[in-house]
């Protein structure tokens, strides 16, 4: 029985065949079942007094069309202008003290300035978000030194910001919240990795997230406090930018919406480990914090280290002189092991090379999607042959990442500053 208008088929309609079968017996007798289906319909239709035509036909045409009908979602506009500047003036949390007042001030410059402003009157309308980045950067470097890593996070597009600062800022700010213990990220067993490479990815892992075990001891008190208020800010901040930030919906384009992100993200690292902004939660007088008052500006250098040392952007001749090394490097291998052989042994080599045989047999479709544990560890050594190693870093960040997080002593060693023995207002 149909659910919708009750009329009962004199057999289920689902059983009946697409198409009528290519053999000839088969037709015929497709054909008698059809003919037999449809003489069944009629008797059930007459039967049931229901009234076949042209209306009716119709009417169950509009019924289906109406049943499957898809309403197109309504566009939503994008907010634009100042009343989108409004929206970032009304971030909760605040970005930063005094953010609201110095937005407030932009939008009201912002309102008297031509549609098809100069790159100067721009940059003039967005005076005092501009001033406030200079003084904040200025007060970063007077805090951790100068570092062109910052800056250089500055210059990319407001995409790439928002993903820089999530992955080297907000990501760790919450792992260390959460108190993330980096050797809990292991490999599954289930994977069924053979040991070796099981090994080596477990090794990579802790060498990606081992930073944070240097600084998780001086995630306590004011420190965390400020680490959650920053980590509140930034999570608010760039899900904002991402989603609505567009240098067309910006008056001023381009320039005005590089001031903005720029201040608004400086403002937040600036607040962090400035310890005269002095969180709700926080108790003290004349500035005396407790002694993880200076965790939050380590913290920060140590993220800010993991981005040079891992946000790598190679322009393309930099990517075609990489490659042409690593060939260059792969033929001296086999020419090196070449020399070493006798004649005998370059004749046997020669002849498995034809054969494709031995060292010789590595290739093919499924080596490319497969793993093979021979040949990983083949390649691996081929690495270490080749002096490429196990990691492709740059060794001079690495060493001043590790010089940054270690203090020089070797892994494991705390030397440098330590948080505990600062006094609370030596910054």
């Amino acid at each position: 029985m149909c659910p919708h208008c009750g009329f009962t088929f004199p057999e289920n309609p689902y059983t009946v065949s697409a198409g009528p079968p290519l053999t000839k017996d088969g037709f015929k007798e497709w054909q008698t079942e059809m003919e037999s289906m449809i003489t069944n319909g009629k008797s059930a239709l007459e039967s049931q007094k229901v009234v076949v035509d042209k209306g009716s036909f119709e009417d169950v045409l509009d019924a289906a069309h109406r049943r499957f009908h898809v309403f197109l979602p309504e566009v939503e506009k994008p907010t634009t202008g100042t009343a989108l500047l409004g929206q970032l003036a009304k971030l909760e949390p605040e970005p930063f003290e005094g953010c609201r007042k110095l937005l407030n001030s932009v939008i009201t410059r912002v309102s008297s300035m031509a549609a098809n402003a100069g790159e100067m009157e721009v940059a003039e309308t967005y005076g005092p978000l501009s001033d406030h980045l200079i003084q904040t950067l200025g007060d970063i470097e007077v805090r951790i030194g100068k570092n062109d890593t910052l800056l250089d996070l500055l210059k990319q597009s407001p995409t790439q910001i928002v993903e820089s600062v999530r992955t080297y800022f907000l990501v760790p700010f919450q792992r260390l919240i959460l108190k993330f213990r980096p050797r809990s990220l292991q490999v599954m067993s289930s994977y069924g990795l053979p040991k070796e490479t099981r090994e080596d990815v477990d090794d990579a892992l802790q060498a990606h997230l081992g930073y944070l075990e240097a600084i998780q001891k001086n995630v306590k008190g004011y420190a965390e406090i400020k680490l959650k208020q920053a980590q509140g800010q930034l999570s608010v901040l760039l899900n904002m930018i991402q989603k609505h930030i567009r240098s067309t919906l910006i008056p001023g384009g381009e320039t005005a919406t590089g001031y903005i992100i720029a201040s608004l993200v400086v403002g937040v690292l600036g607040e962090f480990i400035n310890p005269n902004v002095i969180p709700d939660g926080v108790s003290g007088t004349g500035g005396a914090i407790d002694t993880t008052s200076r965790a939050p500006i380590q913290i920060l250098e140590v993220c800010l280290s993991r981005l040079k040392l891992e946000g790598l952007k190679f322009t393309e001749d930099e990517i075609r002189d990489l490659i042409a090394r690593r060939t260059a490097a792969e033929n001296d291998l086999f020419t090196t092991r070449q020399n070493k052989m006798t004649q005998e042994e370059k004749k046997s080599d020669l002849m498995m090379k034809r054969l494709g045989l031995g060292a010789w047999s590595v290739g093919g479709t499924k080596a490319v999607y497969t793993l093979n544990a021979e040949q990983y560890g083949r390649e691996k050594d081929q690495r270490m042959e080749m002096g490429l190693g196990n990691l492709a870093v740059d060794p001079v960040a690495a060493a001043e990442a590790h010089e940054l997080v270690y203090g020089g002593g070797g892994e494991g060693a705390e030397g440098g500053y330590d948080v505990d023995q600062m006094a609370a207002d030596d910054y």
